[in-house]
């Protein structure tokens, strides 16, 4: 099995499902790779479809007054909702995340449309805050690893930060530090959505004025699809701009820009390298009231990730049991396709076998677990022993 770098085992890669069919039918040519990869999908999506579905929690991150969602593209459908905010994130800052001490979390109703529109009529809504409605809807425009679009413009605001401080002389920032007050300097700043592929291009730019004793903090754009963090880049009043963080930012979270200020490295991307994930469809949720800084928590019947091709590049997001019966319905699809069709009554045995088996199995494994967030209507944990719903 392959394996990737300080994480947990990942399957077969798209290059080992074919090898692994071509072996079990001995047949090292033929269909050509694009047709067995083609079998090998098809059964992904069917072992998915037999057991039930897979059923995951993702979490998606808002910002204030946040009233849409676009959802990753392997959401096929979401179950239940809620929406929570951190003890971390009590004033506005930090990560939103559900299982931080002191979460709230505030259990979210879905709608349908018309129930969504009169419910917003009858309560309407005062500012923003926890989000107790919602409804789904899907954009037909965007197909299957659509790029995911730009973040807005961001949102800067100024933290209070005693250290050092840059120069602004000569138009440039001098590398020798000041302590002080010094001429107040405008900083410009975009930001990029990460995902698993790539980077997208950069969103428009906002500019702030730099005060005595002060840094520049960047508030998160909002989840998209399948994000998972952001970078900020910064420069003088037109450009260049230059990568501020090491690593990409968590979703929810503000970033401050460290002085003294990245005045040299990467630029921004100027090509969208995100998206390709071979997902179907894009699934948005409308949120009533408008959403605070927080995170909207979706328990989902998830799409499998599909191989893009035949490389040791390209993975399936399925466990590995449930691969392998991929396999063994490529096999069943190849012996037909290679006019021996007399030959599959003994594979097709053993994966209803194991269909059969993993049913249960893989519900256990996707199952929300208890005890890990409170919520507010019960004041309880759903489905947790009883000296935790006191």
């Amino acid at each position: 099995m392959a394996t990737a770098a300080a994480a947990p085992p990942t399957g077969y890669s798209g290059l080992q499902a074919v090898t692994a069919v071509r072996d079990y039918v001995n047949e090292p040519t033929y269909p050509v790779d694009a047709t067995v990869l083609n079998f090998l999908n098809k059964g992904l999506e069917e072992v998915e479809r037999r057991i039930g579905g897979i059923f995951k929690m993702k979490s998606f991150s808002t910002v204030t007054n946040q009233t849409t969602i676009q959802l990753s593209n392997d959401i096929q459908y979401v179950e239940t909702a809620n929406f929570s905010m951190g003890q971390a994130n009590s004033e506005n800052t930090g990560n939103a995340s559900p299982f931080a001490q002191g979460t709230l979390v505030y259990p979210m109703d879905q709608l349908t449309q018309k129930q969504f529109m009169d419910f917003a009529a009858g309560f309407p809504a005062v500012g923003f805050g926890p989000p107790q409605t919602y409804f789904i809807y899907q954009d037909a425009g965007l197909p299957p690893g659509e790029p995911l679009d730009p973040p807005a413009a961001p949102s800067l605001s100024l933290v209070s930060d005693t250290g050092l401080f840059l120069l602004w002389t000569e138009g440039n920032w001098n590398q020798t530090y000041w302590y002080g007050s010094y001429v107040l300097q405008t900083v410009e700043v975009v930001t990029t959505y990460v995902d698993p592929q790539g980077e997208t291009t950069p969103s428009p730019v906002a500019d702030i004025v730099l005060q005595s004793a002060t840094a520049v903090q960047v508030g998160s754009p909002e989840s998209m699809g399948d994000a998972t963090g952001y970078n900020v880049y910064a420069g003088n009043p037109g450009g260049p701009y230059y990568l501020q963080n090491t690593t990409p930012v968590a979703l929810g979270t503000p970033y401050t820009i460290p002085p003294p200020f990245a005045v040299g490295g990467a630029a921004p991307p100027t090509v969208n390298t995100t998206g390709g994930g071979q997902g179907g469809g894009t699934l948005f949720m409308q949120v009533y009231p408008a959403a605070q800084i927080g995170q909207v928590n979706a328990y989902c019947r998830m799409r499998p990730l599909l191989w893009a091709d035949a490389t040791d590049a390209s993975y399936t997001d399925l466990d590995t049991s449930l691969q392998e019966a991929a396999v063994i319905f490529a096999v069943m699809r190849t012996l037909g396709a290679r006019s021996r069709a007399a030959e599959i009554p003994p594979w097709r045995q053993e994966f209803e076998s194991m269909v059969e088996d993993m049913k249960y199995s893989a519900k256990i494994r996707t199952y929300p677990r208890a005890g890990q967030v409170r919520d507010t209507y019960s004041r309880s944990y759903p489905s947790s022993p009883y000296w935790l719903n006191r």
